[in-house]
Order: structure tokens, then sequence, then C-alpha cells
């Protein structure tokens, strides 16, 4: 929990499975002031290329807020790496990362995985992995869009954040193309 936005971050991967056995891994980058996520990327395989990709669009997304941003991360491969490192730097991002076999300090990241485990149709359901990764993008944003949330006075965190007047320099449309925000 935050009381400004873009200043707690949260970051992991996970995987799914298609009915014909294709995995899928998605990456999420969540703001906790208002759990909306920000960024995301899917694939058929946990590359380097893949786990940098939403941390790029991010940063160079990124307004300037006058104080700190924090992501943190568990010890994943990934988090540890050079570029991803040289990337946090490039954003003035400081990094945070999970103890060892700690894994409640990332618990908003993946409260987000199991609600959309349970939510969205059953993985298995979805023929290979382009209907799966259609299927995750339609859920991510029913999530920031249209799912209410208790924490956030019953609301999506989209409305959360019109109410409260954020006006992020990015934002991430239905279609999953990212426009500037005229608001």
């Amino acid at each position: 929990m935050t009381d400004q936005p873009l200043q707690k971050l949260v970051c992991d991967v996970t995987e799914l499975q298609a009915g014909n056995g294709e995995k899928v891994y998605l990456e999420v980058i969540k703001d906790l002031y208002s759990n909306r996520i920000l960024e995301w990327e899917l694939s058929t395989h946990p590359m380097l290329k893949f786990s940098l990709a939403p941390l790029k669009r991010l940063v160079a997304a990124l307004p300037h807020t006058g104080y700190q941003i924090t992501l943190h991360t568990d010890q994943g491969w990934q988090y540890q790496h050079r570029a991803w490192r040289q990337l946090l730097h490039n954003g003035c991002i400081r990094q945070s990362m999970s103890h060892r076999s700690t894994c409640l300090d990332n618990a908003a990241c993946e409260t987000v995985f199991n609600k959309l485990k349970a939510e969205m149709t059953p993985s298995e359901e979805c023929a290979d992995a382009n209907v799966l990764i259609t299927t995750i993008d339609e859920w991510i944003n029913y999530y920031n869009e249209d799912r209410i949330q208790t924490r956030l006075g019953s609301i999506a965190p989209r409305a959360y954040e019109q109410r409260c007047q954020i006006k992020y320099q990015f934002y991430i449309q239905p279609n999953g193309y990212k426009v500037k925000e005229s608001v």
C-alpha cells in the first residue's frame, strides 16, 4: 500500500498452459496505489527480452514524480540481470527484492495471478497459446477497467485513478495499444 501513485510498484512472472500443452508466460508491473496493472508482457518463452519489455515501456512513459519510485520483485534470474538493473537505474527506479524463501512480500503480484487463474476462462479450455494470450489480455483489461476492488472503495483501478484525478502520461487502451492520455 502507498499513498502516492507510482511510488511502489511490484513485478512478477507466472506460467499458464493452454489446452494443447503450450505454455504462456505473463509478466506484470502493478502500481500498489491504484492496483492497476501498468504494463504486462506475454510470451511463449521466458527469455530476458520478454522480461525487459514491460520495464522498458514503463521507464519510457514514467512522468517525473518528485519522489522515489520503488519496484519490488522476487529473486528471479531476470531481476538480477545486469540489463534489468541498468533499466531501473536509467529510469531512476529503486530496486527492491524479496529475501530468499519469503514470498509474502510480493503477495500483491501473486494475488493478481490467483485472481486471473480463478476468474478467466480456464487456460485448459484455450485451444492454443494464441487463444490463451488473447484471453489473458482481455482479462487484464477487465481487471483494470471493470473489476471492482473493495480496497479502492468498490470501484475498478482505472475509476479510482480518475476519482483521485491521477493523470499518468500513459494509459493502456483496451485494444492493447498505448497512447498519450488526453485528460
